[in-house]
């Protein structure tokens, strides 16, 4: 009989709406919600704030759009997104560090060429298009935190296919845009560390990886955060 768990749910979003944008909560973006689904929950399951007035770069081509030789000719609906479930299979606990711009993890598109690696929170800042845009926003400063899988426990963690660019209003106030993952394959990659300290000083990371496609068959993908046995 299998042992394993699953942690109570959490929404990444709800806690970046609620934290992360401390004068205008109407600025907040982000996709990822981050729902551990067994007996044991993390030490903290969400982004907790913004060190900075949303964000820099983003992956794409010249207006962030993902370039058209890394995506599928199938033009499906990615809207459904998927769900990572994230698997502790060991004996002993392992963390994620729980980064206030990032995240619990990386998405890259074109894995097979230039990875690029999307943007998936957009903190502090209004869409570029809105009319009128609200101006200027601060943030208190988050400090990375960690977050712990207890041993036999799997966190799911949903994305719905959007991630973000960021440009300048015509204030040079940071804003951001919204955008739709289309179909393509994609990487995930998630830092796993031994310690809730290395984890938050971010200090010998572990990476683990795996490929998937949206649409993604079945709608979840499982990626295993337990070390490989040594010959």
């Amino acid at each position: 009989m299998s042992t394993r768990q699953r942690a109570t749910p959490i929404a990444a979003t709800l806690l970046l709406a609620l934290a992360a944008c401390s004068l205008v909560i109407a600025a907040c973006g982000g996709d990822v919600n981050v729902e551990p689904t067994g007996g044991e929950s993390p030490t903290t399951a969400g982004p907790g704030g913004s060190g900075g007035a949303g964000g820099a770069g983003g992956a794409g081509g010249d207006d962030g759009q993902i370039p058209l030789a890394c995506r599928s000719n199938s033009g499906a609906d990615t809207t459904l997104g998927v769900i990572f479930h994230l698997e502790n299979g060991g004996d002993t606990p392992v963390y994620l560090r729980n980064d206030c711009e990032r995240g619990l993890l990386r998405i890259d598109a074109c894995p097979d060429g230039e990875p690029r690696t999307l943007s998936l929170f957009a903190s502090c800042s209004a869409e570029c298009s809105a009319d009128p845009y609200p101006g200027c926003t601060q943030c208190e400063p988050c400090a990375p935190t960690a977050a712990e899988i207890g041993p036999q426990t799997e966190h799911a963690v949903t994305w719905k296919g959007t991630y973000f660019t960021f440009g300048a209003d015509a204030e040079n106030c940071t804003c951001h845009n919204t955008l739709q993952a289309p179909a393509a394959r994609y990487l995930l990659r998630v830092p796993v560390y031994a310690t809730a300290a290395d984890a938050e000083q971010d200090v010998a990371p572990r990476w683990v990886s795996g490929d998937f496609e949206l649409p993604q068959v079945g709608g979840s993908i499982t990626l295993s955060l337990t070390p490989r046995a040594t010959p």
